[in-house]
């Protein structure tokens, strides 16, 4: 799509008669509460009473020592991916497969292979597979160190083979080229890594698949479900059991309103979301729009699914999902609204409804990452991934 053609079809989404996009702050405030109704969520969570004295304690000490230190959008992007880097910690359990990459409509030995880190249950019989694509505003985190006690701690609590994403990020790759690499291990889990964890043996017994992850990686979960529905490579919903959507960043244009008035050097600022979202756009610097070998078709599909929230979902085609957010996040109306529209989208499936976890305070990162990871409200969003 070119520019112009793009801000149109947007600007149609906020307008229109299913949208309840709201940019109005008393406005949003009240749509807050009817989703939160609509999820069964009680809508005082949101109110400032309702944080625990402990993580308004730890907010206040995240924003003081973040006082004294720069923001990310003003540091060189090597450095903020090498000084994520040195945190990591490797689980000797851990190994590496290696598989094919993707790009339509062509040779798969033209794409570059992709790296996934497998970490095995310790019981025999393995359920089934999650797929894991990891946060990191689609410049820093890993497959490979950034999160390997967490996954191998679900893949040992709910008997199931956790599969993480090592696909490319920016500034060295912009999109699509993260989104073919989460299209090609959504591929290959639900074809080749079912068969390699059980399924097609004597009982032919098929393994559900699940996906999940965190910030830019819920972004590439709605994204890579979405592109793989439009491209007719699977049936959603009969393919993946269930999604995970932990704090998605699913605006990338102007941001909901929430991140446009989120200020506060709690974990992300809004400038630095936006900053992370500037690196993903294609040859942004040069204001190019994406090119797919003259695929029209695609390059439209492609802009169209940077920002998801801006996207018509497919009616009851979608698998339930699991939104959860903290109020102390830029990024709270990203999920809330995603999570309407997800719900909206499904009003006649037959499957399980989605669910909506809203945590007083917590920042963005809370159970995964930063100051919030191992807070009470961390653990306990992790063990509703069971």
């Amino acid at each position: 799509l070119q520019p112009t053609n793009r801000l149109t079809r947007i600007s149609s989404f906020l307008s229109g008669s299913n949208n309840k996009f709201l940019s109005n702050s008393s406005s949003m405030k009240d749509q807050r509460t009817d989703i939160a109704k609509q999820f069964h969520v009680d809508p005082k969570l949101f109110d400032d009473t309702s944080i625990p004295p402990s993580i308004q304690q730890l907010n206040a000490q995240i924003e003081e020592t973040s006082s004294h230190t720069p923001l990310l959008s003003t540091l060189d992007p090597t450095l903020v991916k090498n000084a994520r880097a040195a945190q990591y910690k490797h689980d000797t359990r851990r190994t590496t497969l290696s598989i094919p990459g993707y790009r339509p409509n062509t040779d798969t030995d033209s794409t570059p292979p992709l790296k996934l880190a497998l970490f095995r249950p310790t019981t025999k019989n393995v359920r089934g597979v999650y797929l894991h694509l990891h946060g990191g505003g689609w410049m820093i985190g890993s497959a490979f160190g950034q999160s390997d006690d967490r996954l191998q701690g679900y893949a040992n609590d709910h008997g199931m083979a956790v599969v993480s994403v090592d696909y490319r990020l920016t500034p060295e790759w912009r999109w699509p080229a993260p989104l073919y690499d989460c299209v090609a291990a959504a591929l290959w889990a639900l074809g080749p890594g079912r068969v390699m964890f059980g399924s097609g043996g004597e009982e032919n017994e098929t393994k559900p698949v699940l996906v999940g992850g965190e910030s830019s990686g819920a972004q590439l979960c709605v994204s890579t479900l979405l592109y793989l529905h439009h491209r007719k490579l699977l049936n959603t919903e009969a393919d993946f059991r269930a999604v995970n959507l932990v704090y998605g960043f699913y605006d990338l244009e102007e941001g909901t309103p929430s991140r446009q008035a989120f200020h506060r050097r709690l974990v992300f600022t809004n400038e630095e979301l936006s900053w992370f979202a500037q690196h993903l756009r294609p040859d942004h610097q040069n204001d190019k729009p994406i090119d797919n070998d003259d695929d029209e078709d695609e390059d439209a599909l492609l802009e169209e699914l940077l920002s998801p929230l801006h996207t018509k979902l497919p009616s009851n085609i979608l698998p339930p999902a699991l939104f959860s957010v903290g109020t102390a996040d830029a990024l709270l109306d990203d999920t809330l609204l995603m999570a309407q529209r997800w719900e909206e989208a499904r009003v006649n499936s037959k499957d399980d409804k989605s669910e909506l976890v809203v945590m007083p305070g917590a920042a963005h990162g809370v159970g995964h990452f930063g100051p919030h990871e191992f807070t009470e409200q961390g653990s306990e969003l992790n063990q509703r991934v069971g």
